[in-house]
């Protein structure tokens, strides 16, 4: 019952008023009266109405235990290419329509380049750590972190971890950390990984510790399960 309550007021309604709600007005107000021919009525209806319906099944799928690669990038991508420039648009639009159709488009193109390219651009930074408080051993010491790898929104896609993998190991690191979330939902996802990750290298080991999404709180009731694959 608990759990039925935190979805309707922390989920369904907040998505309901953000996502829903826009689409209905700006569809009233410009697309509605776009053809009055009955079949490419419905046609424009579904088309407009279904990113929405989809990003709330995919919401559903999610509280209902059900964890899966593609309903996690169903979520991110609705969100994102869908759900966020309609409502940019929504509140801009009453100020200017122009204006509001551009910064609309400019923020989807960014959204649309950010799924398809974006997220394979590997960004290394390196950041150097001066410290007299540091013993002399750890003059030149290389600690490699790596965080939020979110392994099921890739499904059974090694080329992008594996170039992870390759990247570092060419840092030559002394020290490789794991900062959390590793995973979405489920520690399954890790298992399509497991031999590509054990070729990480470093003199000192490497070490994990759990993220929000590693514990499994977004519906994932098999947390022991989960702590013996992860270990």
């Amino acid at each position: 019952m608990q759990d039925i309550k935190h979805f309707i007021f922390q989920i369904f309604i907040p998505v309901l008023f953000l996502v829903v709600g826009p689409d209905i007005f700006l569809y009233i107000r410009y697309i509605d009266d776009i053809s009055s021919n009955t079949i490419l009525h419905l046609l424009i209806f579904s088309i407009w109405f279904m990113p929405s319906m989809m990003l709330m099944t995919a919401w559903v799928c999610l509280f209902a235990d059900y964890h899966h690669h593609i309903s996690m990038r169903l979520v991110n991508s609705s969100i994102l290419i869908f759900a966020i420039p309609k409502f940019i648009f929504f509140i801009l639009q009453f100020l200017n329509f122009a204006v509001a159709m551009a910064i609309t488009l400019v923020v989807l193109a960014l959204f649309i380049f950010g799924l398809t390219n974006g997220w394979k651009m590997l960004q290394i930074r390196k950041l150097t750590c001066h410290s007299t408080d540091l013993p002399e051993a750890f003059d030149g010491y290389r600690i490699v972190q790596l965080t939020d790898l979110h392994l099921g929104t890739f499904g059974n896609r090694q080329e992008y971890i594996q170039k992870i993998v390759e990247e570092t190991n060419r840092l030559h690191p002394d020290l490789i950390v794991f900062t959390g979330d590793l995973i979405n939902n489920n520690s399954q996802e890790m298992l399509p990984y497991m031999q590509t990750l054990s070729k990480l290298e470093a003199r000192d080991g490497i070490y994990s510790i759990l993220g929000n999404h590693d514990y499994g709180e977004y519906g994932n009731k098999q947390f022991d399960y989960q702590r013996g694959v992860i270990s």
